[in-house]
C-alpha cells in the first residue's frame, strides 16, 4: 500500500470487507496486521466513521444544490450520483486538513494539490485531450460544452460529461466568466 512495508486493516466484522481484508493479508509479502472493532461497535472505528459521515453530509449538500440549480430531482440524473460520491472523497482528501494542518493528499504525495476546482455540476466549455497520435483539425472548434463532474484521483484530469460519456481535460473555461 503506497510502498509502506507494515500496514494496519482496521475494519468493522461485516463479512464482504473482512474476506477482503483477509484476502490481501494473504496476498501481501509485507506486515499486515488486522484489527476488527467488536460486533456491533462502530464508535472503534472513529475516525473512519467520522469521514463516512463526513462524505454523505458533502453529497446531501451538492445534490440539494443540483437540485435547486437545475430545477430537477437527482432521481432523473442518476449518472451524476457516483461522480458526486467520487467528487465529495476527492474534495476531503484535496482541501479538507486534518490535525497536522496538512491534507490527505498532501500527507500522500508530499505536495499541495494545485488542480482547479470547480463547483460539481457546473456547465462548462472544456478541451478534451487527444490521445497519443490523435490530430485535432485546426478548423474544429477548439472546446466543447459538458457538465464538470470532478477530478479522476488517479492521474489528476478533470472530468466533464457530454451526451458521448465522460472526458479528460486539463482546460477548462467556466461559462459564467466568458
Amino acid at each position: 500500500a503506497w510502498g509502506r512495508k507494515r500496514i494496519i486493516m482496521k475494519c468493522d466484522n461485516e463479512k464482504p470487507i473482512v474476506a477482503v481484508q483477509r484476502a490481501i493479508h494473504t496476498l501481501r509479502t509485507e506486515e499486515t496486521v488486522l484489527e476488527n472493532s467488536l460486533p456491533g461497535d462502530s464508535s472503534s472505528n472513529g475516525r473512519a466513521e467520522q469521514a463516512v459521515r463526513d462524505i454523505e453530509g458533502m453529497i446531501r449538500t451538492y445534490k440539494d444544490t443540483l437540485e435547486e440549480g437545475y430545477k430537477v430531482k437527482l432521481e432523473h440524473m442518476a449518472n451524476l450520483l457516483p461522480w458526486l460520491v467520487l467528487h465529495a472523497g476527492e474534495m476531503l482528501n484535496r482541501c479538507r486538513p486534518g490535525a497536522d494542518g496538512r491534507t490527505p493528499y498532501f500527507n500522500l504525495k508530499g505536495k499541495r494539490s494545485h488542480v482547479r476546482l470547480l463547483p460539481f455540476g457546473e456547465t462548462v466549455l472544456f478541451q478534451k485531450l487527444s490521445t497519443s497520435g490523435e490530430k485535432r483539425n485546426k478548423l474544429d472548434q477548439a472546446f466543447d460544452k459538458g457538465v464538470y463532474v470532478g477530478i479522476d484521483p488517479h492521474n489528476g484530469h478533470q472530468v466533464c460529461l457530454t451526451p458521448e460519456g465522460a472526458c479528460r481535460t486539463r482546460s477548462i473555461r467556466r461559462l459564467s466568466l466568458i
